[in-house]
């Protein structure tokens, strides 16, 4: 849960410049001895730091294509920001119009968010609640598989199961949760089949 912390407190700890770096590091030990690194995030990824929240979370995705982030799942505090800001941006890094983040969409800033990755956003049970089937957002996916030294990985991304009752009801009106258990194992059997 980042929620939005983008920078380092006033004792110089955390924020996503040592995660960058510890990341890094990391990633160059593993390659001395034959093995890569897997970075996910777990949701409530954005709403929390002044940064972010001004940003509405594209300057933590930023970062986060910065790092090599391999996915994110999405969380509950992940719909907070609710529909794109309509003010026009005060700097370039705050793209407002992007595909499948129109004006008053009550998922706009998430799916703006998700567009701006380099790597997927997974919501395997968050499901259109006419439908009951999985939202067909830019960027978003129930799963993904990665290959990482030879090895096909599947990657499966849930909310908890009252998750969009933790959030502003307005910002997840239309939308509907799936059993975890049930949505885990037919998404990790789909993934198998596609050679994880």
């Amino acid at each position: 849960d980042l929620h939005g912390r983008f920078t380092t407190d006033e004792q110089g700890r955390g924020g996503l410049t040592v995660l960058g770096g510890y990341i890094d590091n990391l990633r160059a030990a593993r390659a001395g001895d034959g093995g890569v690194v897997i970075v996910l995030d777990a949701g409530d990824t954005f709403q929390g730091g002044i940064e972010s929240n001004l940003s509405e979370g594209l300057v933590v995705v930023d970062a986060y294509n910065a790092i090599g982030y391999t996915a994110l799942a999405i969380g509950n505090h992940d719909f907070d920001y609710g529909p794109v800001d309509p003010r026009e941006p005060a700097a370039e890094w705050l793209p407002r119009h992007v595909h499948g983040a129109a004006p008053g969409d009550k998922q706009g800033a998430l799916k703006a968010a998700a567009a701006r990755a380099h790597f997927p956003f997974l919501a395997a049970n968050i499901v259109d609640a006419s439908t009951g089937e999985p939202v067909h957002w830019p960027n978003v996916t129930p799963s993904t598989l990665v290959e990482i030294a030879g090895v096909r990985v599947g990657i499966v991304g849930t909310i908890t199961e009252s998750g969009l009752r933790q959030t502003l009801a307005a910002h997840v009106e239309g939308l509907g949760t799936r059993p975890l258990a049930l949505t885990i194992a037919a998404e990790a059997r789909a993934l198998r089949e596609r050679g994880a």
